[in-house]
């Protein structure tokens, strides 16, 4: 069983604790945020690893959105991360938004 697994009981969704740290960190009132997988890491204090399969559950869970963006020459930016609807519902019932 996966360590810190809060349940959103009225909507039936599970997320684990990297997945919410996410979620918190990403949570904007005006939209996404754009930055690293990295710098995200790093803010959570969990690995880089860790940090993308929780943006792809979150992804498959219709919590979150990764929006990929690329220059011209194919070079790659950095993304942008986005808590949908269902997830701010998600935040509200695990209280940790306001």
């Amino acid at each position: 069983m996966t360590k810190g697994v809060r349940v959103a009981e009225a909507l039936g969704i599970r997320v684990n604790e990297t997945e919410l740290a996410v979620m918190c960190l990403v949570d904007k009132p005006m939209g996404g945020t754009v930055v690293s997988s990295k710098a995200l890491s790093e803010r959570a204090g969990k690995c880089i690893a860790s940090i993308k399969t929780s943006l792809r559950k979150l992804s498959e869970k219709g919590l979150g959105e990764v929006h990929l963006w690329f220059l011209a020459n194919g070079g790659k930016l950095e993304s942008d991360y986005e808590v949908t609807p269902l997830g701010k519902q998600v935040l509200a019932a695990c209280g940790k938004r306001g």
